[in-house]
């Protein structure tokens, strides 16, 4: 009886260390999900932060491209006003002056238009990437934790 006793304690023992073995498989299983997912996350952020960072150099170049050809048109008009202002009475060259420079106000105007609009995007750029940061290290934290 005592035999008994002895032999239902030993195995009621190697089931519990089977159990225990298999929950540790089980925790070190959902571990690893949890790691790769939280890898998966952070990957997906660097690549979405990746893909914003182009779309802004792309979008600096092209209004650099658009800055460049409308200060060629205005200097285009600038040479057009010195060319074709050569009038022989004073009041006619005031005049043709005039009459060039009220034609380059539309111009001048887009082009401050343009600078404030990129002024106003550098701005949102740095902005944006301060929060990166700012998140980036919240992640990091919580990953520490």
């Amino acid at each position: 009886m005592a035999a008994d006793c002895v032999e239902a304690a030993e195995r009621d023992g190697r089931k519990s260390l089977q159990a225990v073995a298999v929950l540790q498989e089980e925790n070190y299983r959902l571990r690893i999900r949890t790691l790769q997912k939280m890898r998966r996350g952070h990957l997906a952020t660097l690549g979405r932060g990746c893909c914003a960072a182009w779309h802004a150099i792309c979008q600096e170049q092209l209004q650099a491209k658009a800055l460049a050809a409308q200060r060629q048109r205005i200097l285009r008009h600038a040479v057009e006003l010195v060319c074709c202002s050569r009038p022989s009475t004073d009041q006619a060259l005031l005049k043709a002056a005039f009459l060039e420079w009220w034609g380059l106000l539309p111009s001048l105007a887009m082009l401050r238009c343009m600078q404030q609009e990129l002024e106003l995007h550098r701005a949102g750029r740095a902005q944006l990437v301060r929060q990166y940061s700012e998140l980036k290290e919240q992640l990091e934290r919580r990953a520490l934790r």
